[in-house]
């Protein structure tokens, strides 16, 4: 593998995790309307949050975390002119930490969620 594949590669496998879990999560989220918000406080806990504005309840959700991300290693090529040795170092990526985060909010009207939207980065099944 090339020096740019092996830089590349880790930040490709970061976007598409990422981008995977969006469908699944919009799923989930669809899957609360029309249920009673007592479903709601039992599968997820107590909110983060709470207000109440022109007869809807919204309910907000969040998570926030940090992720190591490793480095790659650059790569190193030595070449010798006679006796003495030259090293070249190409590339690398020191590592990083990556703030992954999450904001879902339901609306309940009535007593039953009939809204969901989220932001975020990290916004997964539970």
């Amino acid at each position: 593998m090339s020096a740019s594949h092996r830089l590349f590669a880790p930040l490709v496998a970061l976007t598409l995790a990422s981008c995977a879990t969006v469908p699944d999560y919009n799923e989930v989220l669809k899957a609360y309307e029309g249920r009673a918000e007592i479903d709601l406080l039992r599968d997820w806990g107590a909110p983060s949050s709470s207000y109440q504005s022109d007869g809807s309840k919204f309910l907000t959700y969040q998570s926030q975390r940090n992720v190591l991300v490793p480095g790659v290693a650059p790569v190193m090529t030595t070449t010798f002119v006679g006796n003495t040795g030259f090293t070249t170092t190409t590339g690398g990526i020191p590592p990083r930490t990556v703030g992954e985060w999450c904001t879902t909010t339901f609306e309940v009207r009535e007593g039953r969620v009939v809204n969901s939207r989220w932001q975020g980065n990290d916004c997964r099944k539970r």
